[in-house]
């Protein structure tokens, strides 16, 4: 599988509304296209994962720098943090999903 392959085999799994998943399937292409789909599949989950932390500190940070926000505000900070946390899921399912149609074809 070469990368615009699995850049295809991502853009498939990213077809929804979820704005996690399309985050993740994001990074993924991404991620394939600047280190080639070869080293991607076989790079540790936790190097890549990584990125996901400092994403979530960058929300926190900003979030956090006003002391008086609103309810509203609040919503924003949570889902964010929230949509941090299902798109590291995604990206480590569309890794496994990946992984394994790449290794059938070895």
């Amino acid at each position: 599988m070469n990368n615009q392959e699995a850049v295809k085999f991502i853009q498939g799994k990213a077809k929804t509304l979820s704005k996690p998943r399309k985050l993740a399937a994001m990074w993924v292409m991404e991620d394939i296209v600047s280190t080639d789909v070869d080293d991607w599949v076989d790079t540790p989950i936790h190097e890549s994962l990584k990125y996901f932390i400092n994403a979530g500190r960058d929300v926190l940070d900003k979030r956090m720098e006003q002391l008086a926000i609103s309810d509203a505000e609040r919503r924003t900070f949570v889902n964010g943090a929230i949509g941090i946390a299902e798109s590291m899921y995604h990206y480590a399912e569309m890794h496994h999903e990946l992984r394994e149609e790449y290794t059938s074809e070895r």
